[in-house]
């Protein structure tokens, strides 16, 4: 059994070009997520998924020694699942690229509340944006990745498996997922780096 992490990341972004690798207090964004994947106890290896188009996060990762696999900007599902052949994987737990709050204990709540439930599509859907995750079996993404034909379904994976009945949403004391911790504009970059800042110190 591996559980492989797999950080879905690409350089181009209308609204904040090249967010993926903008300093938030002294790290790139992608390195935040990186290491909250890396410090999860269940997870066994990290992955960036990132585009063809993307050198600037391929260099970053070569650079920083950080596994990097560079496909279709427009078929996530086929950038999960050639990962998830390369490395073996029998379990996947996809984190996105812009979620530098993203931690550990997050990732491996998820994990262990995937075990209970075999084949499903286990997601975390009352954390806020940029806190949530999802994880899914290696036969789950091979079935997908024959099933889905449709460029929508394989561009917006998450939604497309959210949609059907073998998604299983993660229970929690509290739903936050009126919150946005994900970085997609210069406003939510400020506000980030405020948060980590008042964090860290």
């Amino acid at each position: 059994m591996k559980t492989v992490a797999i950080i879905t990341s690409r350089w181009q972004s209308e609204r904040l070009p090249g967010k993926a690798l903008i300093d938030i207090c002294g790290k790139p964004m992608l390195r935040w997520v990186v290491d909250a994947a890396l410090g999860a106890s269940t997870v066994d290896e990290v992955v960036v998924a990132t585009t063809l188009n993307s050198s600037p996060i391929i260099d970053y990762c070569r650079d920083s020694q950080i596994p990097c696999y560079a496909g279709s900007e427009d078929d996530i599902l086929d950038r999960l699942y050639q990962v998830m052949r390369l490395t073996g994987a029998t379990k996947i737990v996809r984190i996105w690229g812009d979620s530098p709050l993203i931690v550990s204990p997050i990732i491996e709540m998820a994990v262990s509340e995937a075990t209970k439930y075999e084949g499903a599509y286990v997601y975390t859907p009352y954390y806020p944006m940029g806190q949530q995750v999802a994880v899914f079996g290696a036969g789950r993404l091979h079935s997908d990745w024959h099933m889905a034909t449709e460029g929508e379904d394989r561009h917006w994976y998450h939604k497309y498996c959210i949609s059907t009945p073998t998604a299983h949403k993660v229970p929690s004391m509290q739903d936050l997922s009126c919150l946005d911790l994900s970085v997609d504009t210069p406003e939510d970059l400020e506000r980030i780096r405020e948060i980590v800042r008042k964090r860290d110190n």
